[in-house]
């Protein structure tokens, strides 16, 4: 729902109107070093598994085509330093990053339900059908193509 396509302005609309609702409910956060802490994190985490998952292909697809081919110790330190980024702030503030790891993790239901599960239960799929097409109609926006 989050990636229709706005007919007038051919911009994902509801998206960009969830981040703006979602930024300002971050700015009643007291401390700005606490959202500064949660997303550090989440990037931190993001990039070492991306890297992770680069340094997994670069093993078990030697042979494969890359554009630049760099000495594996490259990638090796970088993962070590994010993943130093991602242990070594527990020590500090263990309760924030805690927070940090509670709201990562909260997606993984939402995927389950609404992404990965095909075959919804009516409980789950009649409500998002619904709020769907009131997107729809409210922002004139359509899916994406698929070309």
């Amino acid at each position: 729902m989050l990636s229709m396509i706005s007919i007038k302005y051919l911009t994902p609309l509801p998206s960009l109107l969830f981040l703006g609702a979602a930024s300002i409910a971050m700015l009643f956060v007291a401390d700005v070093f606490v959202l500064i802490n949660y997303c550090a994190f989440s990037e931190s985490l993001v990039v070492a598994v991306s890297v992770a998952g680069l340094i997994k292909l670069r093993w078990s697809q030697p042979k494969m085509k890359a554009p630049i081919k760099v000495n594996i110790m490259i990638p090796l330190t970088f993962l070590f330093l994010c993943c130093l980024f991602l242990v070594l702030p527990f020590l500090s503030q263990p309760v924030e990053l805690m927070v940090g790891v509670a709201i990562i993790l909260s997606g993984v239901p939402v995927y389950f339900l609404f992404v990965r599960n095909k075959k919804k239960p009516d409980v789950i799929h009649a409500p998002w059908v619904w709020l769907t097409h009131w997107v729809q109609k409210m922002l004139f926006c359509v899916p994406e193509c698929e070309e």
